[in-house]
């Protein structure tokens, strides 16, 4: 069975660098939808494709254990552990998968830029219950998103 990957436009590059942190192991149960190609220009890449079985510069090793990237879109959460401070696990936790970058949905329709964990993602507010400051992804709570996650398969 073929994975695919969907890549925006101007991800690619983010995508190349922030693909080489290190990726944790674990399996996935996941119920997000993944994201159809949205505009014509979006690149679609299939992950692993299939090879000839005579391939002069093909690998030898085994690869279906290789990380899997894929975008999600997914509603509201309701879930607490989104906004629960500067947490690095939290999409390891809820997702089974490390996020490389996202977007939120503001209720008006538009969407934010991306945000990149540990980058970027500093939220503006901050949690009063006990003074903490958390990641822009405390939006996923009540907030439409979309993200890219690096899963194992």
């Amino acid at each position: 069975m073929l994975q695919k990957a969907f890549y925006g436009e101007g991800l690619k590059s983010l995508l190349i660098l922030t693909l080489l942190v290190s990726l944790f192991a674990g399996s996935t149960a996941l119920a997000q939808e993944k994201c159809p190609a949205e505009d014509p220009g979006e690149q679609v890449c299939v992950q692993n494709p299939p090879r000839p079985s005579t391939c002069s510069d093909c690998v030898t090793y085994d690869l279906s254990t290789q990380t899997v990237v894929a975008e999600y879109r997914n509603g509201p959460t309701f879930d607490a552990r989104w906004f629960a401070g500067l947490n690095w696990n939290a999409d390891i936790e809820i997702l089974q998968g490390k996020i490389i970058a996202y977007q939120i949905q503001w209720f008006d329709g538009n969407w934010s830029c991306w945000f990149v964990p540990g980058v970027n993602d500093l939220d503006i507010k901050y949690n009063t219950s006990n003074n903490t400051m958390r990641r822009m992804w405390s939006y996923f709570y009540d907030h439409n998103h979309r993200f890219i996650l690096a899963e194992r398969p």
